[in-house]
């Protein structure tokens, strides 16, 4: 009988631990990619499925001038959300930056980086 509440108990404790730690993971990737008045990347945040974040430049919190790309965890493709950027940014963004809007996960804009990727979502 004690070893059977034994590998009950055992079953418990590794399926509620998968759980917890499924529950602590985000289900969705998101690249913010931020711009500047002249429509020019001047930083990035980006959160991954492991919940780890990293960001670059201006990637600043009360910028209201981003674009952001969510994407599945579960790789079941992305969406997009558009802040208050121009027309210009909403008309091209995906065309411009094909590699984020089909992409499968966050990846910085490496030719735009200006200055060390660090650890946050916010630069500020």
């Amino acid at each position: 009988m004690k070893a059977v509440q034994m590998a009950v108990l055992m079953a418990f404790t590794v399926w509620g631990s998968d759980a917890f730690a499924a529950a602590n993971f985000p289900t969705q990737s998101v690249q913010r990619v931020y711009f500047n008045s002249a429509d020019q990347i001047i930083g990035e945040s980006l959160r991954y499925c492991s919940a780890d974040t990293q960001h670059w430049g201006q990637a600043v919190e009360s910028s209201g001038n981003w674009v952001e790309v969510l994407y599945s965890c579960d790789g079941v493709g992305a969406s997009v959300v558009y802040a208050s950027v121009s027309p210009n940014i909403r008309a091209t963004f995906c065309t411009t930056y094909v590699d984020v809007c089909l992409g499968d996960q966050p990846n910085p804009q490496y030719q735009y980086v200006v200055g060390p990727i660090t650890q946050g979502f916010y630069s500020n």
